[in-house]
Protein backbone atom coordinates (compact mmCIF):
# COMPACT_ATOMS: atom_id res chain seq x y z
CA UNK A 1 0.00 0.00 0.00
CA UNK A 2 1.41 3.37 -1.01
CA UNK A 3 1.13 6.51 1.03
CA UNK A 4 0.08 9.87 -0.31
CA UNK A 5 2.56 11.54 -2.64
CA UNK A 6 0.69 14.81 -3.14
CA UNK A 7 -0.31 17.62 -0.82
CA UNK A 8 -3.83 18.09 0.45
CA UNK A 9 -4.30 21.10 -1.87
CA UNK A 10 -3.25 18.97 -4.86
CA UNK A 11 -5.78 16.28 -3.92
CA UNK A 12 -8.59 18.80 -3.37
CA UNK A 13 -7.80 20.54 -6.66
CA UNK A 14 -7.70 17.24 -8.56
CA UNK A 15 -10.94 16.04 -6.96
CA UNK A 16 -12.92 19.18 -7.78
CA UNK A 17 -11.50 19.99 -11.18
CA UNK A 18 -11.46 16.42 -12.49
CA UNK A 19 -15.14 16.12 -11.57
CA UNK A 20 -15.83 19.33 -13.47
CA UNK A 21 -13.85 18.11 -16.47
CA UNK A 22 -15.70 14.78 -16.47
CA UNK A 23 -19.11 16.43 -16.24
CA UNK A 24 -18.19 18.94 -18.93
CA UNK A 25 -16.94 16.18 -21.24
CA UNK A 26 -20.23 14.29 -20.90
CA UNK A 27 -22.24 17.49 -21.42
CA UNK A 28 -20.23 18.36 -24.53
CA UNK A 29 -20.68 14.89 -26.04
CA UNK A 30 -24.43 15.04 -25.51
CA UNK A 31 -24.64 18.61 -26.81
CA UNK A 32 -23.07 17.38 -30.04
CA UNK A 33 -25.29 14.26 -30.14
CA UNK A 34 -28.44 16.30 -29.43
CA UNK A 35 -27.52 18.92 -32.03
CA UNK A 36 -26.88 16.28 -34.68
CA UNK A 37 -30.27 14.75 -33.83
CA UNK A 38 -31.82 18.21 -34.30
CA UNK A 39 -32.80 18.79 -30.67
CA UNK A 40 -30.05 20.67 -28.79
CA UNK A 41 -30.20 20.38 -25.00
CA UNK A 42 -32.60 17.43 -25.13
CA UNK A 43 -30.43 15.22 -22.90
CA UNK A 44 -30.13 17.57 -19.88
CA UNK A 45 -33.84 18.32 -20.21
CA UNK A 46 -34.59 14.58 -20.35
CA UNK A 47 -32.45 13.94 -17.30
CA UNK A 48 -34.06 16.84 -15.42
CA UNK A 49 -37.54 15.58 -16.29
CA UNK A 50 -36.66 12.09 -15.07
CA UNK A 51 -34.92 13.32 -11.89
CA UNK A 52 -37.29 16.06 -10.79
CA UNK A 53 -40.66 15.18 -12.29
CA UNK A 54 -40.43 11.40 -12.18
CA UNK A 55 -41.13 11.22 -15.92
CA UNK A 56 -40.32 8.08 -17.85
CA UNK A 57 -37.76 8.66 -20.61
CA UNK A 58 -40.23 7.65 -23.33
CA UNK A 59 -42.67 10.33 -22.11
CA UNK A 60 -40.25 13.25 -22.47
CA UNK A 61 -40.81 14.99 -25.80
CA UNK A 62 -39.88 18.63 -25.26
CA UNK A 63 -36.88 20.53 -23.99
CA UNK A 64 -37.57 22.10 -20.60
CA UNK A 65 -35.00 24.80 -19.91
CA UNK A 66 -36.27 25.17 -16.32
CA UNK A 67 -35.08 21.63 -15.55
CA UNK A 68 -31.68 21.90 -17.19
CA UNK A 69 -29.93 24.10 -14.60
CA UNK A 70 -30.87 22.07 -11.53
CA UNK A 71 -29.92 18.84 -13.28
CA UNK A 72 -26.59 20.36 -14.37
CA UNK A 73 -25.78 21.19 -10.74
CA UNK A 74 -26.59 17.61 -9.68
CA UNK A 75 -24.54 16.29 -12.62
CA UNK A 76 -21.48 18.31 -11.61
CA UNK A 77 -21.87 17.31 -7.95
CA UNK A 78 -22.06 13.61 -8.84
CA UNK A 79 -18.96 13.88 -11.00
CA UNK A 80 -17.16 15.73 -8.21
CA UNK A 81 -17.84 12.75 -5.94
CA UNK A 82 -16.45 10.41 -8.62
CA UNK A 83 -13.44 12.73 -8.99
CA UNK A 84 -12.87 12.67 -5.23
CA UNK A 85 -12.96 8.86 -5.01
CA UNK A 86 -10.75 8.48 -8.09
CA UNK A 87 -8.24 11.06 -6.85
CA UNK A 88 -7.94 9.56 -3.37
CA UNK A 89 -7.63 6.03 -4.74
CA UNK A 90 -5.08 7.00 -7.38
CA UNK A 91 -2.97 9.00 -4.96
CA UNK A 92 -2.95 6.23 -2.40
CA UNK A 93 -2.42 3.16 -4.59
CA UNK A 94 -0.90 4.13 -7.95
CA UNK A 95 2.66 4.58 -6.71
CA UNK A 96 5.04 7.41 -7.46
CA UNK A 97 4.85 7.04 -11.25
CA UNK A 98 1.13 6.31 -11.56
CA UNK A 99 -0.80 4.57 -14.28
CA UNK A 100 -3.13 7.05 -16.00
CA UNK A 101 -4.37 4.53 -18.58
CA UNK A 102 -5.39 2.15 -15.79
CA UNK A 103 -7.10 5.07 -14.02
CA UNK A 104 -8.99 5.99 -17.21
CA UNK A 105 -10.03 2.36 -17.71
CA UNK A 106 -11.23 2.10 -14.12
CA UNK A 107 -13.19 5.33 -14.44
CA UNK A 108 -14.73 4.14 -17.71
CA UNK A 109 -15.86 0.88 -16.11
CA UNK A 110 -17.25 2.69 -13.05
CA UNK A 111 -19.12 5.31 -15.11
CA UNK A 112 -20.51 2.71 -17.51
CA UNK A 113 -21.62 0.43 -14.66
CA UNK A 114 -23.24 3.43 -12.98
CA UNK A 115 -25.15 4.44 -16.12
CA UNK A 116 -26.20 0.87 -16.81
CA UNK A 117 -27.30 0.27 -13.23
CA UNK A 118 -29.29 3.50 -13.16
CA UNK A 119 -31.04 2.52 -16.37
CA UNK A 120 -31.81 -1.02 -15.25
CA UNK A 121 -32.66 -0.44 -11.60
CA UNK A 122 -33.84 3.15 -11.21
CA UNK A 123 -35.06 4.50 -14.55
CA UNK A 124 -35.93 1.76 -17.03
CA UNK A 125 -35.41 2.85 -20.61
CA UNK A 126 -32.98 5.67 -19.80
CA UNK A 127 -30.01 4.04 -21.53
CA UNK A 128 -32.08 3.35 -24.64
CA UNK A 129 -33.30 6.96 -24.72
CA UNK A 130 -29.79 8.34 -24.42
CA UNK A 131 -28.29 5.83 -26.84
CA UNK A 132 -25.79 3.20 -25.75
CA UNK A 133 -23.14 4.44 -28.18
CA UNK A 134 -23.49 8.04 -27.01
CA UNK A 135 -23.20 6.95 -23.36
CA UNK A 136 -20.06 4.93 -24.12
CA UNK A 137 -18.46 7.83 -26.00
CA UNK A 138 -19.41 10.26 -23.21
CA UNK A 139 -18.00 7.93 -20.55
CA UNK A 140 -14.78 7.48 -22.53
CA UNK A 141 -14.38 11.25 -22.92
CA UNK A 142 -15.08 11.84 -19.22
CA UNK A 143 -12.70 9.07 -18.16
CA UNK A 144 -9.87 10.37 -20.34
CA UNK A 145 -10.36 13.96 -19.17
CA UNK A 146 -10.55 13.02 -15.50
CA UNK A 147 -7.60 10.61 -15.60
CA UNK A 148 -5.43 13.16 -17.40
CA UNK A 149 -6.20 15.89 -14.88
CA UNK A 150 -5.75 13.63 -11.85
CA UNK A 151 -2.47 12.15 -13.09
CA UNK A 152 -0.96 15.47 -14.14
CA UNK A 153 -1.99 17.15 -10.91
CA UNK A 154 -0.91 14.45 -8.49
CA UNK A 155 2.24 13.31 -10.25
CA UNK A 156 3.24 16.81 -11.31
CA UNK A 157 2.22 18.21 -7.92
CA UNK A 158 0.86 21.25 -9.72
CA UNK A 159 -0.84 23.20 -6.96
CA UNK A 160 1.95 22.78 -4.42
CA UNK A 161 4.54 24.05 -6.90
CA UNK A 162 2.44 27.06 -7.86
CA UNK A 163 1.75 27.93 -4.21
CA UNK A 164 5.44 27.50 -3.34
CA UNK A 165 6.47 29.83 -6.18
CA UNK A 166 3.82 32.38 -5.26
CA UNK A 167 4.91 32.48 -1.63
CA UNK A 168 8.61 32.40 -2.48
CA UNK A 169 9.27 29.17 -0.62
CA UNK A 170 10.44 27.22 -3.69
Amino acid sequence: METSTASRSDRVFASLVSGGWGAAAVALVFLVVDTVRGDPFYTPSLMGSVAFLGALPAEVAEVRVDLMAPFTVIHFLLFTVVGFVATQTYDRYAGPVGHPVALAAGLFVALTLGATSASLLVVPGLLASLGVGAVLVANAAASAAMATLIHRTLRGVVVSRVLARATGSA
